[in-house]
């Protein structure tokens, strides 16, 4: 073989290496950073959505005491508590990272999917930190409070209910952008 076609082939090999090592680099960006915080969000969305029908119906019927129906909303915040803070603390992060890997349409997107995920947990609320459970709590507590002064418990209930089917009817939204933008980077990074 001369020594100019093994030139161009090292060349070709090398580059070859250097596509190869690149793919794998974007698949384990997303088997390690998106796909877990997608998974996250499935169970998290799930969670909200079902306890917000339980709620609903809860607050529909009256037929739950104010003082549990609280309780409940309490406990229901709980429980999930330490999947969405590391969820929306990831998405932050990851978010804010310069550090790019990939290509910058990619990257884009990839922000674009952390901007989804910490909107995600922000639309409740009129911004700030404040959670969709935490924000029910609030104009549950302020709701049944001001019921119990004005002895307006009907308009109390029909407002908490405005609050529920609100966050019902924005978070499928939501989350139907992190999905997309998900299918997105499951395209461009596998």
């Amino acid at each position: 073989m001369e020594p100019f076609s093994e030139a161009i082939k090292a060349t070709i090999d090398t580059a070859i290496a250097l596509l190869t090592a690149y793919d794998n680099q974007k698949e384990r960006f997303f088997d390690r950073h998106i796909d877990p915080l997608y998974q996250r969000m499935v169970l998290i969305h799930k969670d909200y959505m079902a306890a917000f029908t339980q709620i609903e119906r809860h607050v529909e019927t009256k037929t739950t005491p104010e003082e549990e129906l609280i309780e409940f909303l309490r406990t229901r915040q709980a429980e999930f508590y330490s999947e969405r803070g590391l969820a929306r603390f990831i998405a932050e992060s990851l978010g804010d990272a310069e550090r790019r890997p990939i290509r910058s349409d990619t990257w884009y997107e990839i922000k674009r999917f952390c901007s989804c995920v910490a909107d995600y947990f922000r639309a409740a609320s009129d911004g700030g930190d404040i959670t969709h459970f935490s924000a029910l709590i609030d104009a549950a507590i302020e709701n049944f409070a001001s019921a119990a002064i004005t002895g307006g418990a009907p308009r109390a209930h029909l407002e908490l209910l405005q609050s529920i089917r609100i966050a019902t009817r924005d978070l499928p939204d939501r989350f139907d952008a992190i999905s997309k933008s998900y299918a997105k980077l499951e395209r461009d990074l596998l």
